[in-house]
């Protein structure tokens, strides 16, 4: 039975191949290999999810040879990490068993070769002996020169202080610090580049107010519930509100991606610029929640799931705020 743990922090098996990718929980998933060889991959609550083959983990699930597992936005050499443990253990001995049915199918079939076998196994003992022996008359002369004897116990002694240095050593890596940068306006569009600019229509007066409750700071999409098109995308510190002004007329739905310590410096997949902490992907998920505008229409939304409010709300991963 073994257990391999999964996420950014240095405590786990495997992090290291997760540095800069800020979409991975510092304790993510972890895989757990039981007595007869099964290996069950388990998400632990992470913000951005666990995916076996595109598919999100919402409970434990067995993994099989191919699947392919991915972290948030990193994918997870698993199979790297169990390919010397109790897996292959056991392809081994099943390899081993067939070697010996093969050797004693031979030996059956072959005329006269329980006698060359019999032959065989008393030279190789013969072998053995005598490089035991030899073996022990070495150590007894090593052991009887006192000089050899002094100096292996010297170096021993100069060796302490460094292996207890080594159990003292501080894990902090340089991917954990946070880099400080201004916090953004409410009202800026970091990812013009990516949707373009704002789009506006000084004929109709619909507004969006975006009402952000959450412990957090969000950059907010308006999209076209039926074209897909981004009409804006909006900071929105938290704490605080923000009205999107003269939408066109159509229906939309929001998507956002909520975090903390922002900077324009970072890459967060395709995005420039981004969140460095607390990083999640959300998005209105009901149709029945989209909101249609026709001219003077004023919608106001709150970012966080209300207990008994009329809208849902559903985690995505970054591929799917993008897109």
């Amino acid at each position: 039975m073994r257990i391999i743990r999964i996420g950014k922090s240095p405590s786990n098996d495997i992090y290291q191949e997760f540095k800069g990718d800020l979409t991975v929980s510092r304790e993510h998933c972890e895989i757990f290999v039981d007595d007869e060889n099964n290996v069950f991959l388990t998400d632990l609550n992470s913000t951005n999810g666990t995916y076996v083959n595109g598919t999100r983990v919402t409970s434990p699930v067995m993994l099989k040879k191919l699947d392919i597992v991915r972290a948030g936005n990193s994918l997870v050499k698993w199979k790297e990490y169990i390919s010397g443990g109790e897996v292959e253990f056991a392809e081994t001995i099943e390899n081993k068993e067939e070697s010996q049915n093969m050797n004693r199918r031979l030996r059956n079939n072959t005329p006269g070769s329980d006698k060359l076998y019999t032959a065989i196994k008393i030279i190789f003992g013969v072998i053995i002996l005598l490089s035991l022996f030899k073996f022990c008359d070495s150590n007894n002369e090593s052991i009887s020169d006192d000089d050899k004897l002094d100096s292996f116990n010297e170096e021993e002694t100069k060796q302490e202080p460094l292996e207890e240095k080594n159990n003292t050593y501080n894990y902090e890596t340089d991917e954990e610090k946070i880099k400080y940068c201004p916090t953004p306006k409410n009202g800026y569009s970091p990812y013009n580049s990516i949707f373009g600019k704002g789009i506006y229509s000084n004929y109709v007066d619909n507004s969006f107010l975006i009402k952000n409750t959450q412990s957090s700071h969000a950059v907010v999409l308006l999209v076209n519930s039926y074209t897909e098109k981004k009409i804006r995308n909006e900071f929105i510190r938290k704490g605080s509100q923000f009205e999107m002004t003269k939408v066109p007329n159509g229906t939309y739905h929001l998507r956002w991606v909520s975090g903390n310590d922002w900077c324009n410096d970072i890459r967060l997949g395709n995005l420039n610029g981004g969140f460095q902490s607390d990083v999640s992907f959300s998005e209105t998920s009901d149709p029945t929640d989209r909101m249609t505008v026709s001219g003077y229409d004023g919608w106001e939304v709150t970012l966080y799931a209300v207990i008994g409010g009329d809208v849902d709300v559903e985690g995505i991963n970054m591929y799917e705020f993008i897109n």
